[in-house]
């Protein structure tokens, strides 16, 4: 090539997309030229010419399987990330949990016994017939009680949200499920509140869309806690969307899609790893940290089903729900078995051709 050399334009090639396979293919001889496109070219195949059209037919053949399992193999490497990434997830909710039942009923109790006693004060003051007003500083004392009341009636009301968010759910679903019609009520429900901050919604998902099997209060309940979530979160005037629609996972079982997309500032990326961690919350306002994401985690998670957060600061945040459109099947296990059989398949074929075996 005038004012080239080919391994030059090899490893260039390598820089600009380094999926590409790569093949010299030259009439010279030369050794040095070969280890060069070897070493910084990254070269798939070295053919010769004059050139056998039979091999090299073969060649072409088995370069072309080996890009798409390489692309596959990277595909499966991400779904496998993210499983995975979604497995310590839920371990260290359902740890959350058992540690949340152990809290609210040991804490909770010694918290009633302190507001019991606050609440018996003035009480006891009267008893030993001694007025409050002759205090040196009455005001605060009655400002200090009433302020020792709200902390622990928050700590009892946080302690009860998290034993609601991971509570136990059915093992049984018979519940036929209408979305539509589940999410048109929910939205009615809190129509007073998006009037009041101006956010409109839009249900996209059809009144004739596919019944699912499952519990359809949890379910309500999973809309309900979105839009909560979106109502303390994002600023007026904004705008939600949330869609359905039916897919099948490789092994052919048939699953909904959910995606609710706002058009609000969105999130920063580092913040999408504690979305759903319950002491977690989005701006300075912590009156509702994230107890509410977590429970639509445990909820879809008891429904065998998966959520997830993405965002961006110039798109909004989008939340994507998957679900077994039959609740009783295991969705996640099967995924996860499926996905380990394909990805040792297709990891043992792209070693046996990296290898140039038949």
């Amino acid at each position: 090539m005038p004012g080239q050399q080919g391994t030059e334009l090899l490893e260039k090639v390598r820089r600009l997309s380094p999926n590409i396979l790569r093949i010299l293919v030259t009439a010279y001889a030369d050794l040095d030229s070969t280890i060069e496109a070897v070493n910084t070219g990254a070269i798939y195949k070295y053919i010769p010419k004059p050139w056998r059209m039979q091999e090299l037919k073969i060649n072409l053949c088995r370069g072309l399987e080996f890009y798409e399992l390489q692309e596959e193999r990277e595909t499966l490497l991400l779904e496998k990330v993210s499983f995975y990434h979604n497995m310590i997830i839920a371990d260290r909710l359902l740890s959350l949990s058992a540690m949340s039942e152990g809290l609210n009923h040991h804490i909770r109790n010694a918290l009633v016994a302190i507001r019991t006693f606050l609440e018996l004060v003035p009480l006891k003051l009267e008893e030993e017939k001694i007025d409050p007003e002759i205090l040196r500083d009455p005001d605060f004392w009655n400002n200090c009680r009433d302020r020792a009341e709200n902390q622990v009636g928050k700590i009892v009301n946080l302690l009860g949200d998290l034993w609601r968010a991971t509570g136990k759910t059915k093992t049984l679903f018979t519940d036929s499920i209408n979305l539509s019609i589940v999410l048109s009520k929910v939205i009615e429900a809190l129509q007073k509140s998006l009037d009041h901050k101006k956010i409109t919604i839009e249900n996209n998902i059809p009144s004739d869309f596919p019944a699912i099997q499952g519990d359809k209060k949890n379910i309500a309940r999973l809309f309900e806690l979105l839009l909560q979530d979106e109502l303390v979160t994002l600023p007026s005037a904004c705008k939600i969307r949330l869609s359905a629609k039916m897919s099948e996972n490789s092994s052919g079982q048939p699953y909904i899609a959910i995606t609710l997309q706002d058009n609000g500032p969105g999130l920063p990326q580092e913040d999408l790893q504690s979305v759903f961690n319950p002491f977690y919350f989005r701006g300075n306002d912590p009156k509702e940290l994230g107890i509410n994401l977590m429970a639509c985690y445990f909820i879809v998670y008891h429904h065998g089903g998966h959520i997830e957060a993405k965002s961006s600061e110039t798109e909004g945040t989008e939340f994507k729900i998957t679900l077994p459109t039959n609740a009783n099947t295991n969705m996640l296990q099967e995924q996860s078995q499926d996905l380990l059989q394909k990805f040792l398949f297709i990891d043992s074929r792209w070693n046996t051709i990296r290898k140039g075996l038949p």
